[in-house]
Order: C-alpha cells, then sequence, then structure tokens
C-alpha cells in the first residue's frame, strides 16, 4: 500500500476511535453525572423505585446538560469547528480552541482541592495559572469534583424527605 492508503486508513481508524469515545466524553466532561446522579436520588427520596425509569431519567439528564453546555458547545463551534471547516486554521489550532473552552467550563466547576490532589498525583507542580494546568489533570479532577458536587447536592435534596420521615415514624 502507498503512504497515502496508510495515512487515509490511519485518519479512518482515529475518527472511528474518537466517535467510540465521544459517549464517554460526553459523561465525563459534561455536567450529565451531575444531573443523572440528582435526579436517581431525587426519585430515590420520593420513595419512587422505577419511576421514572431509568432510561426517562438519562434522558432527562442528556437534554439538560444538552441546555447547560449549549454556551461551551456554540464557542467550540464558531471558534474551532467552522474555522476548521472553512479551512481557515490547522487541524492543531482547531483542537486548541476547540479544547480551551470546555476546558474552561471544567476549571470553573472543579474545586482546588481536586485540582491539587491529580496535580501531586500526576506528579507536575502546582501551577499559579490554572489555564496552564493540562488536561489530563483537569479531566479527573472534573470528573471527582462533579462526583462530590453531585453527591453534596443528592444529600441536601435527601434531608427534608428523611426528616419528615422521621417526624412521621
Amino acid at each position: 500500500p502507498s503512504p497515502q492508503e496508510v495515512s487515509q486508513s490511519l485518519k479512518i481508524f482515529l475518527l472511528m476511535t474518537a466517535l467510540s469515545l465521544a459517549p464517554s466524553a460526553l459523561v465525563m466532561m459534561t455536567s450529565f453525572t451531575r444531573i443523572l446522579i440528582v435526579l436517581g436520588i431525587m426519585r430515590q427520596a420520593l420513595g419512587l423505585q422505577n419511576v421514572p425509569p431509568g432510561q426517562i431519567l438519562a434522558g432527562m439528564a442528556l437534554f439538560l446538560t444538552m441546555f447547560t453546555m449549549a454556551p461551551v458547545w456554540e464557542k467550540i463551534n464558531q471558534d474551532a469547528v467552522q474555522p476548521y471547516m472553512a479551512e481557515e486554521i490547522s487541524q492543531q489550532e482547531a483542537w486548541d480552541k476547540g479544547i480551551a473552552p470546555l476546558k474552561a467550563f471544567m476549571l470553573k466547576q472543579t474545586g482546588d482541592s481536586e485540582l491539587n490532589l491529580f496535580m501531586e498525583i500526576s506528579g507536575n507542580k502546582a501551577s499559579a495559572n490554572r489555564d496552564d494546568i493540562p488536561l489530563v489533570v483537569v479531566i479527573p479532577s472534573f470528573m471527582a469534583s462533579e462526583l462530590k458536587t453531585a453527591l453534596q447536592m443528592a444529600f441536601l435534596v435527601y434531608l427534608p424527605f428523611l426528616i419528615v420521615d422521621l417526624v412521621v415514624a
């Protein structure tokens, strides 16, 4: 095979890999996890076992995520996707401009304790500028912070129902 054929095959392989990882990115790099956990705990707090079903909760979380992430996705489209499609910027520039709004969103939602923990685990030195933190540190920090925040929110949602149950009992 010629180098062009190998290059084209490699591009197709990378595209298929990216498409297969897209659902994971949606779940782990957006507010989807937080929303789904809070909705699930709310269902438990109301004492409903399967109403609404898990698929309905996931659908609600998906659409609420799309709503909350719309400004970020618009910025990515405007700054990276459209200029790349118009061949105004290179693939690397498109990546850099596209990941910046998502990284800013994640950093805004991530606590300092989680960032410091993952900076320490990764062996990176603490940076005074949060924008200098590598993406491989931001993503797990964001995921841990989202889980922590979701459980705190769920506790606050569940607490009044627990108190009512104790008073009634």
